[in-house]
């Protein structure tokens, strides 16, 4: 029943879960698929919790409805405070710019609303069809009630707590010095993503890489598109607005593009260089230049774009013709390289296969002129200093390519640049993830704590919830910037699995600490009730978490391997700071507030709440 119980509420919240989204319309996607191991995370930690408290507590009780009632009342309020608490730093994530971020938000948000549901009533309705344990059937009283599973856990709490107010100075300060280590190496900390990592050496995709970009030069594309603002059609057709004429055909505009991809394909030849990442540049440039250089008898001196100076004078006069068949006497304007440049286009387009024309270089209305490059496989952060580059260039060297809207309305310049593509798409989506994940996370947080506060009615516990809520979650990131270890961007997601289970494991902690000072025990005293009250539930969902995302770190590809080692040490560094550091905290902080009473020393007849 332990077993079955909590697995029927992950498979209900679950199923709950996607029924509500797929109603709305929604669909799985890359992000919101591991919704459901959050939700399994979240759903095992609320119903443990509660079977725990009925396993654990009998002895106090001779029949199962009253056991059952005893249950709800302890873990309505720490149950309840969590799935808040979680489901906030869920619906957090709606406020990111990347919808299946969003989307993740909100469907984890609705599982563990569902979560909380089916705890707080299908595992009670459950257990109440279950025979009351062995522990209760026998007597009716506590007094007479067995006394070993109850005499080794008060043992194990005492012996606990002995130990915790005999180290809690040491624990203070090892805390602290492990959180200034911890920044340092939260500075350090490099998040980015390469392909190259995330696979064995000898997996197939990795093969098939280094295949791909030692034939074209790259996996993968980047697109440089310039484009000409819309004008007036009539003031065009005139003449009257140069910055809104057709680009592509443009010798003026032709003249800088060539010379700014010359210029970037240059400065990509060296190594040392944030553009050495770019390979192979193609555009409509390459067929303009062969094209120039066939009609001046193959010279090689004329691979290039055609310029104002190759047109002869006899060809830039306008000459008149008489045409027989009209009968009358046309006026053929004079050529320059413009209209030497549209002739070029559409003599290649007349004579080139379908699959060859240049739509996919210059638009239609030739108001669009695109540059295509190749990639070579590289972190994120490396893709990302290679375009913040570009846009240098552009801005600094080729103002005019790059106007803005004011620039281009004053005729300042010619077009605007647009960078697209997958690889520029990819890379930046994943920047956008990673900052928008980290300051949903901070937000969360920070709603979460003023919560804590709200309800406990105390900054000093709102502080000191902090301790478990973020440590276990920026100990394992210092450690990997300390080790020089980058983490792949996918990977940041476990922090919001791992941050349910802190809050929920400190909420609970922190629930029954509070009610033991409120009935009067003494700090030490009240750290024994809570360790016998709490201890076995936080003890059993960390090891069934934990082990869960063990399992993960048997994967081939490297982001699941780091999500089941974070998620398994976060977790396990959870429990040490809530069954070690807080106490260690709160023991210094509640010291003053200790009322005068009798030592107790057996706690047989607390209530366990």
């Amino acid at each position: 029943s332990a077993v079955v119980i909590p697995l029927l509420v992950v498979f209900a919240s679950v199923l709950g879960m996607l029924g509500a989204v797929w109603s709305a319309g929604d669909l799985i996607n890359n992000l919101t698929a591991i919704a459901p191991v959050m939700i399994t995370a979240i759903g095992v930690a609320d119903a443990v919790h509660l079977v725990t408290a009925y396993f654990l507590i009998p002895h106090l009780f001779e029949r199962s409805d009253a056991l059952i009632v005893e249950v709800i009342r302890t873990n309505a309020l720490p149950v309840f405070l969590t799935s808040v608490t979680t489901a906030v730093g869920f619906f957090s994530l709606v406020t990111s710019e990347l919808l299946p971020i969003r989307q993740l938000g909100y469907t984890a948000g609705i599982g563990t609303i569902f979560a909380y549901v089916l705890s707080i009533t299908t595992v009670p309705a459950l257990l109440s069809l279950l025979p009351m344990p062995k522990q209760g059937v026998a007597e009716a009283g506590v007094e007479n009630a067995p006394e070993s599973a109850d005499s080794f856990r008060s043992k194990l709490a005492r012996g606990w707590t002995a130990w915790l107010s005999a180290r809690r100075a040491p624990i203070v300060i090892g805390t602290i010095a492990v959180a200034v280590v911890t920044a340092v190496g939260l500075g350090k900390l490099e998040i980015t993503s390469d392909i190259r990592l995330m696979f064995p050496d000898d997996n197939k995709v990795i093969r098939d890489l280094h295949w791909t970009e030692a034939r074209i030069g790259g996996g993968s594309d980047l697109d440089i598109v310039f484009y000409a603002p819309e004008g007036d059609a009539e003031a065009e057709s005139a003449g009257a607005n140069e910055a809104t004429e057709r680009v592509a055909a443009s010798e003026r505009f032709l003249s800088q593009v060539d010379a700014f991809q010359r210029r970037v394909e240059e400065e990509a030849s060296h190594e040392d260089s944030p553009l050495w990442v770019l390979t192979n540049f193609d555009s409509a440039l390459a067929v303009l230049r062969k094209i120039h250089q066939v009609q001046h008898q193959d010279d090689a001196a004329y691979y290039r774009v055609p310029a104002e100076d190759d047109i002869s004078e006899e060809a830039r006069r306008p000459r008149e013709i008489y045409d027989a068949v009209l009968e009358e006497t046309l006026t053929i304007p004079g050529q320059d390289a413009s209209t030497l440049i549209a002739q070029y286009y559409i003599q290649y387009e007349n004579g080139a296969k379908p699959s060859e024309n240049l739509s996919s270089f210059v638009s239609a209305d030739r108001r669009g002129f695109r540059i295509a490059a190749r990639t070579r496989t590289a972190p994120s952060t490396t893709l990302l200093a290679a375009f913040a580059r570009l846009r240098e260039i552009l801005a600094t060297e080729f103002p005019e390519l790059a106007g803005s809207p004011e620039t281009l309305a004053q005729g300042e310049a010619l077009t605007s640049v647009m960078f697209s593509g997958k690889q520029y798409l990819f890379t930046n989506m994943f920047r956008t993830f990673s900052n928008t994940l980290i300051v949903s996370l901070g937000l969360a947080l920070s709603v979460i704590t003023v919560l804590i506060g709200l309800v406990f009615r105390s900054a000093r516990i709102a502080a000191v919830s902090l301790i478990p809520n973020v440590l276990p979650l920026l100990i394992p990131l210092g450690a990997l910037g300390l080790l020089g270890i980058p983490l792949d961007g996918p990977a940041v997601l476990v922090v919001t699995v791992a941050l349910g289970v802190c809050v929920d494991d400190a909420i609970h902690f922190l629930t029954k600490y509070t009610k033991n000072r409120k009935k009067g025990l003494a700090v030490a005293e009240s750290f024994q009730a809570t360790f016998e009250q709490v201890g076995a539930a936080l003890t059993w969902t960390t090891v069934i978490l934990t082990l869960g995302f063990t399992v993960l770190a048997f994967s081939n590809f490297r982001p699941n391997m780091l999500v089941g080692l974070l998620g398994a040490i976060m977790i396990a560094l959870a429990w040490v700071a809530d069954l070690l550091v807080m106490p260690a905290f709160l023991s210094f902080l509640d010291r003053e507030r200790e009322p005068a009473l009798e030592p107790i020393t057996d706690l047989a007849g607390v209530p366990a709440e």
